[in-house]
């Protein structure tokens, strides 16, 4: 091996290194590899910019804007409602169409969090143990079509890239509409075997401690800092009762009156603490489905929150709100609230404030649950425009009458124009930290091409294959790497590792890029074993209170029957 391949090889173990065991976010890493790489001189400036100009990254960006006026819309929430009427079979077989067909051309992770809601909580529903298979059709549908999932643009955008003919909008639609289906029908089968959220009967627990302050406290006049009661060890002062006037979040000037009752949350278990404050009496315990002003949401992948922790953020000040509770990895966290530090998926439930929904960067950071509880400034003019309008401008793509990149922008500034969405909110959606990321994996494969590292990988791999073997052992290889790759990453992070591989078995095999391009774009998207590698596992695995084992459990036989099927039928589109 040269000196510049070591230097590659080194940077792209680092990288996967990091994406596996550090808390920073994915484009920072992405992006110190790609400038790092740029400083050295492997790649020229044209090209660095060139990545991050491609035409299909600029599209993904566009679809995240355009489809965002879907979920200001009551569509959502009336299929969610649809779906859970019938008995367990029809509403599962309801449900994996309707979720497959919205993530097929819009945002899964809205779709998820719209639907999520309806299934964990309503009492008639049948579907109380579907989380898990929500998120398993969402992740199918996304294969659907060319902007299903951000890892089927990043695939086309490497083909384009590299002077390939990129996909067509429903060139995944073959091999995916059947994959779903077996998917589906897997589902169905295993429907009795997927665990129930465990959150209905976490939230017993997740109760508030409530506390008034007596006519003789010593409290009286003091303000919430001056009294200590910032300065808990176990609880957090949520929101002061007075005169049936809610004050929450409660700023630390706050003066405490006679008979104020002082809600907080915490480690109960650490009760005692309280009971020492002179001049507090314990009224009780009251639980969270009470309240009315809890919202839950989840950490987006993208939020500039991941990695630092909830007492450097002020809540209070930057989101009128404070956080009552987290978990992490399917559990509530029982430590500290202010020394926990968020990771992506997180999900929050929060006590807000009368100007939260106010809040402009609100979307930036979270994925929002409650959106029932959002303002709606959407007419029924508006609705509709949004719902036709975006299908209208795939439409237009489809027929070839302009480009998809074309179509999309146009009806952005529609969607402007209407007031569908306003240019703050557009700033807001378009996903800079996404971008990074694919540019910059677009950087670091040109760069593992140039120098040859792409074949030195690969020979290997097609030396062990004998003179017998045909260009599928290789797919499997590819579909395989992919899968144990997205499986401990994300979904992009395998795309943009495992790409460079595949271009050099095609090179070496002398077959077409196409079918190898395929697998990696469903492999990359298929994460059913394990809930880290996919948003939607990671929201689904924090609401419903599940772990690892849940979701490897029927994973693995999902993942198994999923995979057959695309393996089988991609050379039979897709011949080599």
């Amino acid at each position: 091996m040269s000196l510049t391949q070591w230097v590659t090889l080194v940077t792209l173990i680092v990288v996967v290194i990091c994406l596996v065991r550090m808390s920073r976010k994915a484009s920072y890493i992405f992006g110190s590899a790609s400038v790092f790489l740029l400083s050295i001189g492997y790649i020229d400036i044209e090209q660095f910019i060139g990545s991050y100009a491609n035409i299909s990254v600029l599209t993904l960006l566009l679809i995240l804007v355009a489809s965002s006026t879907l979920e200001r819309t009551v569509y959502l929430q009336k299929m969610s409602q649809y779906i859970t009427e019938g008995g367990r079979s029809r509403a599962y077989m309801k449900m994996g169409i309707v979720v497959a067909s919205l993530s097929s051309i819009m945002n899964n992770t809205a779709v998820v969090a719209s639907l999520m809601r309806t299934l964990s909580q309503s009492r008639s529903s049948v579907l109380k143990n579907a989380l898990i298979p929500l998120s398993y059709m969402a992740i199918m549908g996304g294969t659907l079509t060319l902007i299903g999932t951000s890892t089927n643009l990043i695939v086309n955008g490497f083909l384009e890239h590299y002077g390939f003919q990129g996909f067509q909008f429903f060139d995944f639609f073959y091999v995916g509409i059947v994959a779903a289906g077996m998917g589906l029908a897997t589902i169905l089968l295993l429907r009795h075997r997927f665990p129930d959220a465990r959150s209905a009967q976490e939230k017993v627990q997740d109760y508030f401690v409530e506390a008034i302050v007596t006519a003789d406290s010593v409290l009286i006049g003091q303000s919430v800092q001056a009294a200590g009661l910032r300065s808990l060890q176990s609880f957090f002062l949520v929101e002061i009762i007075r005169d049936s006037h809610f004050i929450s979040p409660v700023h630390p000037n706050e003066t405490l009156c006679t008979g104020d009752r002082l809600v907080f949350t915490g480690i109960i278990e650490n009760l005692f603490q309280l009971q020492h404050i002179q001049g507090l009496s314990l009224l009780g315990e009251c639980g969270l489905g009470n309240r009315k002003n809890i919202v839950e949401v989840f950490v987006r992948q993208s939020s500039s929150m991941i990695g630092k922790t909830i007492k450097t953020l002020d809540f209070r000040a930057n989101f009128d709100a404070v956080v009552v509770a987290l978990h992490h990895e399917g559990q509530r966290q029982r430590r500290k609230i202010g020394d926990i530090r968020l990771h992506s998926g997180d999900r929050l439930i929060l006590a807000v404030g009368k100007d939260f929904f106010k809040q402009n960067h609100l979307e930036k950071h979270f994925i929002i649950l409650d959106q029932q509880k959002a303002p709606s400034h959407l007419n029924v003019f508006q609705q509709r425009f949004a719902l036709f309008g975006f299908l209208g401008c795939i439409g237009l793509a489809v027929f070839q009458v302009m480009s998809l990149f074309q179509s999309l922008l146009l009806f952005i500034l529609a969607a402007v124009a209407f007031k569908v969405i306003d240019l703050g909110e557009v700033k807001r959606r378009i996903a800079y930290d996404l971008w990074v990321i694919i540019g910059s994996a677009l950087v670091i494969s040109q760069v593992v091409i140039d120098v040859g590292l792409h074949q030195w990988i690969a020979g290997p791999i097609a030396l062990w294959m004998d003179a017998q073997s045909t260009p599928y052992v290789a797919l499997i290889i590819v579909y395989l790497m992919t899968l144990v790759v997205t499986e401990m990453m994300t979904n992009n992070a395998a795309a943009a590792i495992v790409f460079p591989i595949a271009l050099a078995l095609s090179n070496l095999l002398q077959v077409s890029i196409l079918p190898f391009a395929l697998a990696i774009a469903y492999a990359a998207s298929a994460s059913f074993v394990s809930p880290y590698g996919y948003q939607t596992n990671l929201m689904v695995m924090n609401s419903g209170g599940y772990t690892f084992r849940d979701f490897a459990g029927q994973g693995v036989v999902v993942s198994f029957v999923y995979g057959t099927t695309v393996l089988f039928l991609i050379p039979v589109f897709f011949p080599f």
